[in-house]
C-alpha cells in the first residue's frame, strides 16, 4: 500500500529534514560544479541543441520519476534524506528536488533562447546564486525579499561579472538585475527554474534591441 509523507510518525521524517538546515557548503559546492560542468559541456562538446535538450530532458524524466517515487512512498523520501544529507535542503522534504527544477530550467532556456545567451544563464545560476546565499546567510543583516540586501547584492555583482566577459553592458546590467530578482521571487516555481530562463530571456531580447 502506498505511503505518503504526510502520514509519517511524529518526528521521525522531521528529525531527517532538520539534518539539512544550515550553510549546507556540500550542497554549494555541488551547485556550482553542476553549473561549470553543464556550460562547459554545452559549449566545448560541440552538441548540436536538440542533441543537448534531448540528453538534459532525458536526465530530468529520470530525475522526476525519483521524486514521484519518494514524495508518495516515505521511506524512499527518509532514504533520500539519509543518503544525502549534506546535498539537499528542507524545502525539498515535500516538493520536487532543486536538481529536477534545475535540469528543466536549462531544457526550457535552451528552447527558448540561443545557446550563447542559455550558457550564461547556467553559469549565473551555478555561480551568483551559491555565492550570494553563502554571504546573506553569514553576513547578511538587512532583510530583502525574503532574503538579505548582502546577498543579493552579491548575486548581481557575481552575475555582472559572467555577464560582461560574455555580453554587452546593455544586455549584462539589466539581465543581472533580472536574475537577482527571479532568485528571490520564483515562488511557485524555484529559483534553479527561473534564473537560468530569466538571464537567457533578458540578455536575448536586449540583444535584440541593439541589432
Amino acid at each position: 500500500m502506498r505511503t505518503s509523507i504526510d502520514d509519517q510518525p511524529p518526528d521521525s521524517f522531521d528529525e531527517l529534514v532538520s539534518r539539512t538546515e544550515g550553510l549546507q557548503p556540500l550542497r554549494k559546492l555541488f551547485h556550482a560544479f553542476n553549473g561549470i560542468v553543464v556550460a562547459a559541456g554545452l559549449t566545448f562538446l560541440g552538441l548540436a541543441k536538440e542533441e543537448a535538450l534531448i540528453i538534459l530532458a532525458g536526465i530530468g524524466v529520470l530525475l522526476v520519476l525519483g521524486d514521484g517515487l519518494r514524495l508518495y512512498y516515505r521511506p524512499a523520501n527518509e532514504l533520500f534524506f539519509r543518503a544525502f544529507s549534506s546535498w539537499v535542503s528542507p524545502r525539498e522534504a515535500r516538493r520536487p528536488a532543486s536538481s529536477t527544477w534545475y535540469v528543466f530550467g536549462i531544457v526550457v532556456t535552451l528552447v527558448l533562447v540561443p545557446m550563447p545567451e542559455a550558457v550564461s544563464g547556467v553559469l549565473v545560476l551555478g555561480l551568483a546564486d551559491p555565492i550570494a546565499s553563502v554571504i546573506g546567510q553569514k553576513f547578511g543583516r538587512r532583510p530583502f525579499l525574503g532574503g538579505t540586501v548582502e546577498g543579493t547584492t552579491v548575486f548581481v555583482l557575481v552575475a555582472l561579472t559572467i555577464l560582461l566577459v560574455r555580453h554587452p553592458w546593455q544586455a549584462a546590467v539589466p539581465a543581472a538585475i533580472l536574475a537577482a530578482f527571479a532568485e528571490r521571487r520564483s515562488w511557485p516555481l524555484d529559483d534553479n527554474f527561473t534564473v537560468p530562463l530569466v538571464t537567457g530571456l533578458a540578455i536575448y531580447s536586449v540583444s535584440l534591441l541593439l541589432l
